[in-house]
């Protein structure tokens, strides 16, 4: 701070410790054009004096301010980093939910194409169900054939076996 120019009363203020050293005039030497001046003197170190008090009160509220903006952009960007998160987890959601569902539509298909050789498969096994009673039938109708052959011929060796006999006989 330079203090040349400014005169000596102000020399004595220190403005950081509200500190005052009386300079005025001593009262013999005062008159009414020097108390004038030093009444105006006064009054001007009084609002100084009460400017320094009000930039010492704006600059603490200043900080104060600094402070609560510092810690509403600490909460933003928390609240921003919160947000992303979310979105994140909304995205990461959305995917589950849309393999989710394709995989549910996988499983419809597979079910219907399941459902579709079952049909088919039952078609076939009918199929041969019918197939192995014709089979059944012929299998039957030719062992009862067989079974007549049989007896016939068990006849007719026995009758050649008695006609041997006769013949031997004679």
């Amino acid at each position: 701070m330079n203090l040349q120019h400014i005169p000596t009363c102000f020399k004595n203020i220190n403005f950081f410790h509200d500190e005052y050293i009386d300079t005025r005039i001593p009262a013999a030497l005062i008159n009414d054009e020097n108390k004038l001046l030093e009444e105006d003197v006064e009054a001007k170190i009084k609002e100084i004096t009460s400017k320094q008090l009000d930039i010492d009160e704006n600059i603490d509220r200043i900080q104060l301010l600094e402070n609560h903006h510092k810690i509403i952009q600490d909460e933003l960007r928390t609240i921003q980093r919160l947000l992303i998160v979310r979105r994140t987890e909304e995205t990461t959601e959305q995917s589950h939910v849309d393999i989710d569902l394709n995989e549910i539509q996988r499983l419809k298909r597979l079910t219907m194409n399941l459902d579709n050789e079952l049909i088919r498969f039952n078609k076939r096994k009918t199929s041969f169900e019918v197939e192995i009673e014709q089979l059944n039938k012929e299998i039957s109708i030719i062992s009862n054939e067989t079974l007549m052959e049989k007896d016939a011929l068990e006849k007719l060796i026995e009758s050649i076996k008695k006609h041997d006999d006769e013949t031997f006989c004679f």
